[in-house]
């Protein structure tokens, strides 16, 4: 028996899969990080891929924040914190989950001193 399925279930099935591609390399990457040059690059894809028109991409860059936070230097902290808040305000429910998931990573690696003060105060509130 032949099983046929529209160009919309394959197209579906072929961006999820391109997605767990995506987070899966960006973890593995991060986690051969060994020098900031390494450490920049990876924030720089990881930010391309944030912006990307299919929010299947995007969650999985979400999904990608805590194994990229690991390998950036403290000083990178408010340029990962800007790329989480613009996932968890992010148009896709899925996108916005994602990044809530994957914020603690992100915000455990903050320290005063690598984030803006007025930043700093309203995470310490909260908001």
């Amino acid at each position: 028996m032949i099983l046929l399925f529209s160009e919309a279930v394959v197209c579906k099935l072929l961006a999820d899969v391109s997605a767990q591609v995506v987070a899966r390399q960006l973890g593995i990457a991060a986690a051969a990080a060994k020098s900031a040059d390494d450490a920049a690059a990876l924030l720089h894809a990881l930010r391309g891929l944030a912006a990307d028109r299919v929010w299947n991409v995007r969650r999985a860059a979400a999904e990608a924040l805590p194994d990229v936070a690991r390998a950036q230097s403290p000083a990178a902290s408010a340029a990962l914190l800007e790329l989480l808040a613009a996932l968890v305000a992010d148009a896709s429910s899925w996108v916005r989950s994602a990044a809530m998931l994957a914020g603690g990573p992100v915000i455990g690696r903050a320290t005063p001193a690598s984030v803006p003060p007025g930043k700093w105060r309203a995470m310490q509130r909260g908001q």
